[in-house]
């Protein structure tokens, strides 16, 4: 499954977000493949990859660890396909 999002940063700028998301990539990793990100403005990032484990990648979508710092960088995701 192919996803396409978008990242909204409303307390923080993309470079805040990137350090913060490449933190738990050897994590990520496990999950999917194909990973592209890109930097759309200072607040806004477009991330696209290959879902190769759902319950794993959702597993991890919602552990403290990013849920924290989702929180703390204002972080909202939006899907677009």
């Amino acid at each position: 499954m192919q996803i396409n999002a978008r990242v909204d940063i409303k307390n923080g700028s993309y470079d805040d977000w990137k350090l913060f998301y490449d933190s738990y990539k050897v994590v990520r990793n496990k999950y999917i493949a194909d990973e592209k990100v890109l930097r759309v403005s200072d607040n806004e990032a477009s991330v696209m990859f290959e879902v190769r484990d759902l319950s794993g990648l959702t597993s991890l979508s919602k552990s403290q660890f990013v849920l924290d710092g989702e929180a703390r960088l204002g972080i909202e995701v939006t899907i677009v396909q």
